[in-house]
């Protein structure tokens, strides 16, 4: 008898926390989209965003830079492969001539992967002065 108590008990907590899961699932108005129909519906609005920093290491087209120098979760990190790279002038240059020390701003339309150092995705432009 006890142990059919024990089970129903267990059964009721685990139907509570599920009825809880469903009633709360998607009220968060903050929440990132995932769904690959409102990803591809904000790659359709284009909408640039900006990040710079402190270059603080070039590494084979890989750049990571940090936008905070009192944060290490500020860091971020670029693939450079077919993103065209211009100087503080308006003029392209390549990986080569981007160095440790040096301010980037990069553009991108993408999203930003929360990792350490964060990856950004959909970038279209960088700028290094």
């Amino acid at each position: 008898m006890k142990n059919k108590r024990n089970i129903l008990i267990m059964i009721f907590i685990v139907a509570i926390i599920i009825v809880g899961w469903v009633v709360n699932k998607g009220t968060d108005k903050n929440a990132v989209s995932t769904t690959d129909e409102e990803i591809n519906k904000d790659k359709e609005n284009d909408t640039v965003s900006t990040v710079g920093g402190e270059i603080i290491r070039v590494s084979e087209g890989r750049v990571t830079f940090q936008a905070n120098p009192n944060n290490l979760g500020s860091q971020y990190y670029v693939d450079t492969s077919d993103v065209p790279i211009f100087d503080a002038n308006g003029n392209r240059i390549s990986v080569d001539e981007v160095q440790k020390g040096k301010h980037i701003l990069v553009e991108y339309t993408g999203l930003v992967l929360e990792t350490l150092p964060a990856r950004i995705q959909g970038i279209t432009k960088i700028i290094v002065e």
